[in-house]
């Protein structure tokens, strides 16, 4: 019987994808997992709101850490709102289907797209 670690872990995984062209596409995929018993650091969020700038949502976790904002530090535009609602929605979602699995109920086992 296979175990699966409950201790949280981040990792990074980079794809060589080879296009028809000819020219090679790569995909990056940074993952933070949570979960374990407290003793191992689990990712951190946070939101950094200025007056005088766009703000910055970070996640962290061990010497991984993402950064969410707008392109351009001082300009937001409808694209920018459209985005962080998706992944507000996404976030959410998350959320919800944890508890539900966490207190025994079914959850869908289906991806929701909230992208634009």
């Amino acid at each position: 019987m296979h175990e699966f670690s409950t201790q949280p872990f981040t990792s990074i995984n980079t794809t060589h994808s080879p296009m028809p062209e000819g020219a090679v596409v790569t995909y990056t995929c940074v993952a933070f997992h949570s979960g374990g018993d407290g003793t191992a650091a689990n990712p951190r969020s946070a939101c950094f709101t200025y007056d005088d700038r766009t703000p910055i949502l970070a996640v962290d976790q061990g010497n991984l850490h993402l950064q969410v904002s707008p392109a351009h530090h001082q300009v937001v535009t409808e694209q920018d709102v459209n985005a962080a609602s998706a992944l507000a929605q996404a976030a959410l979602t998350y959320v919800e289907a944890l508890q539900a699995h966490y207190w025994g109920q079914p959850f869908a086992d289906e991806a929701v797209d909230v992208g634009d």
